[in-house]
Protein backbone atom coordinates (compact mmCIF):
# COMPACT_ATOMS: atom_id res chain seq x y z
CA UNK A 1 0.00 0.00 0.00
CA UNK A 2 0.93 3.90 -0.44
CA UNK A 3 1.27 6.11 2.20
CA UNK A 4 0.29 9.47 1.02
CA UNK A 5 2.59 12.58 1.82
CA UNK A 6 2.12 14.62 3.91
CA UNK A 7 1.58 18.57 2.28
CA UNK A 8 4.34 20.95 3.13
CA UNK A 9 3.68 24.17 4.19
CA UNK A 10 5.03 27.16 2.27
CA UNK A 11 7.84 28.54 2.76
CA UNK A 12 8.60 31.75 3.75
CA UNK A 13 10.92 34.02 1.09
CA UNK A 14 13.80 35.01 2.46
CA UNK A 15 13.76 38.61 4.41
CA UNK A 16 10.13 38.21 5.05
CA UNK A 17 9.89 37.74 9.24
CA UNK A 18 6.50 36.60 10.07
CA UNK A 19 5.54 36.21 13.63
CA UNK A 20 3.78 33.45 14.93
CA UNK A 21 0.08 33.72 15.06
CA UNK A 22 -0.73 34.41 18.37
CA UNK A 23 -3.08 32.87 20.68
CA UNK A 24 -5.39 34.23 22.79
CA UNK A 25 -4.94 34.36 26.48
CA UNK A 26 -6.44 31.84 28.21
CA UNK A 27 -9.17 33.39 29.68
CA UNK A 28 -9.44 33.36 33.73
CA UNK A 29 -11.40 30.66 35.89
CA UNK A 30 -14.72 32.07 36.93
CA UNK A 31 -14.37 33.05 40.75
CA UNK A 32 -16.93 30.67 42.89
CA UNK A 33 -19.25 33.80 44.12
CA UNK A 34 -18.32 35.06 47.88
CA UNK A 35 -21.06 33.66 50.44
CA UNK A 36 -23.67 36.85 50.91
CA UNK A 37 -24.09 37.70 54.50
CA UNK A 38 -27.59 36.78 56.18
CA UNK A 39 -29.28 40.31 56.20
CA UNK A 40 -32.35 40.23 59.13
CA UNK A 41 -34.52 42.85 60.17
CA UNK A 42 -34.18 44.70 63.13
CA UNK A 43 -36.79 44.44 65.88
CA UNK A 44 -39.34 47.06 65.65
CA UNK A 45 -39.36 50.23 67.84
CA UNK A 46 -42.16 50.10 70.84
CA UNK A 47 -43.93 52.96 70.97
CA UNK A 48 -43.28 54.59 74.42
CA UNK A 49 -45.99 54.83 76.56
CA UNK A 50 -45.59 58.57 78.42
CA UNK A 51 -48.84 58.29 80.02
CA UNK A 52 -47.01 57.06 83.19
CA UNK A 53 -44.78 60.14 83.64
CA UNK A 54 -45.99 63.02 85.79
CA UNK A 55 -44.82 66.54 84.17
CA UNK A 56 -43.96 67.70 87.77
CA UNK A 57 -42.35 66.20 90.84
CA UNK A 58 -44.72 67.25 93.47
CA UNK A 59 -43.50 64.57 95.84
CA UNK A 60 -39.76 66.17 96.09
CA UNK A 61 -39.37 68.62 99.16
CA UNK A 62 -39.47 71.86 98.61
CA UNK A 63 -40.57 71.79 95.01
CA UNK A 64 -43.68 73.63 95.80
CA UNK A 65 -41.80 76.57 97.66
CA UNK A 66 -39.38 76.67 94.58
CA UNK A 67 -42.58 77.17 92.50
CA UNK A 68 -44.36 80.00 94.66
CA UNK A 69 -40.70 81.33 94.31
CA UNK A 70 -40.24 81.43 91.15
CA UNK A 71 -43.99 83.23 90.54
CA UNK A 72 -43.49 85.54 92.96
CA UNK A 73 -40.04 86.27 91.08
CA UNK A 74 -41.85 88.65 88.26
CA UNK A 75 -43.27 90.67 91.15
CA UNK A 76 -39.45 91.56 92.84
CA UNK A 77 -37.51 94.77 91.63
CA UNK A 78 -35.39 94.41 88.59
CA UNK A 79 -31.65 93.46 89.62
CA UNK A 80 -29.12 96.35 89.32
CA UNK A 81 -25.79 96.34 87.67
CA UNK A 82 -23.13 95.26 89.99
CA UNK A 83 -20.53 98.54 90.59
CA UNK A 84 -16.97 97.79 90.52
CA UNK A 85 -14.66 98.36 93.38
CA UNK A 86 -11.61 100.87 92.53
CA UNK A 87 -9.41 100.55 90.06
CA UNK A 88 -5.67 99.81 91.16
CA UNK A 89 -2.99 101.06 89.11
CA UNK A 90 -0.02 99.85 88.85
CA UNK A 91 2.39 102.05 91.05
CA UNK A 92 -0.34 102.05 93.84
CA UNK A 93 0.24 100.49 96.76
CA UNK A 94 -0.65 96.76 96.96
CA UNK A 95 -4.14 96.21 98.23
CA UNK A 96 -2.26 92.70 100.05
CA UNK A 97 -0.72 95.04 102.87
CA UNK A 98 2.98 94.27 101.60
CA UNK A 99 3.80 97.45 101.39
CA UNK A 100 5.58 96.93 97.69
CA UNK A 101 4.12 98.38 94.68
CA UNK A 102 1.34 96.66 92.78
CA UNK A 103 3.67 96.08 89.58
CA UNK A 104 6.10 94.34 91.77
CA UNK A 105 4.16 92.14 93.82
CA UNK A 106 0.53 90.80 92.72
CA UNK A 107 0.45 92.16 89.14
CA UNK A 108 4.16 91.17 88.28
CA UNK A 109 3.12 88.34 86.09
CA UNK A 110 0.44 90.88 84.09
Amino acid sequence: PVQPQAEAEPQAEEGENEAPAEQPAPAPAPEAPKPQPKVERAMPERPNDYSKYRTSRENLPGENAQREAGRNASQTQPTQPVKAGPRINRNDPCPCGSGKKYKNCHGKGL
